[in-house]
């Protein structure tokens, strides 16, 4: 039976906690949820912080008349777009959110689903690059300040220093340097064990060539 490990994400190899940030298309986050395991699923935090994005999607009064023809514009005409990543398949199914089709087992993406993917990600580029702003300032402290309280110090940050594309690749290469760590470590401890294993098979070997000697001596 598999040990159920509640703190460790397959997403990003390692323990630890996850919150939900959504990010506004100027680049401010306006909202951070509860910590929650590392292994808990996107879509799950989601659903709990539910209340939140309901409210936060709704179309003002005042932006009725502004033209908005994306995806579930006519499933749900009285919220805006909420885009997303990957990690949450089937949100269409309750919330206009907008995520990128997820390639199937030896299935090809269409044009089309790549053409609207690569979309998607385009827009959604300035959420990568808002946590890109996150890690540099705060990666080095993370165990002392958690997320929700840096959020808002990164968005003054981001008010008084423009967003730029090097911000996400910050991201991306702490995730890199992450994966590259719990690689590492793992690697180490294969090592090990195989020594350990090695060891134990000389050992009984040597028992079993002693004991056999002793006998012809007898």
């Amino acid at each position: 039976m598999v040990e159920f490990k509640p703190f460790y994400s397959q997403k990003h190899h390692m323990y630890g906690l996850k919150v939900e940030v959504s990010v506004l298309p100027i680049g401010l986050a306006i909202n951070c949820s509860r910590h929650h395991g590392g292994n808990t699923a996107d879509i799950t935090i989601f659903k709990e912080n539910m209340d939140f994005h309901i409210v936060a999607s709704k179309k003002q009064p005042n932006e009725a008349s502004l033209p908005d023809n994306g995806p579930l514009h006519t499933e749900y005409k009285d919220q805006w777009a909420i885009l997303t990543d990957k990690g949450y398949q089937g949100i269409p199914e309750f919330s206009r959110g907008i995520n990128p089709t997820k390639k199937q087992p030896n299935k090809l993406l269409t044009r089309e689903e790549e053409a609207t993917n690569a979309a998607t990600s385009a827009d959604r580029v300035i959420v990568e690059n808002f946590f890109g702003r996150l890690y540099v300032l705060w990666g080095i402290c993370a165990n002392k300040y958690r997320w929700c309280r840096t959020c808002p110090k990164t968005n003054l940050h981001v008010k008084r220093n423009t967003m730029r594309s090097n911000d996400r690749e910050h991201y991306r290469c702490q995730n890199r340097l992450n994966h590259i760590v719990v690689s590492t470590r793992s690697k180490r401890k294969g090592v090990k064990r195989n020594h350990a294993v090695d060891a134990e098979c000389v050992l009984k070997q040597a028992i079993i060539v002693d004991s056999r000697m002793r006998q012809v001596r007898k």
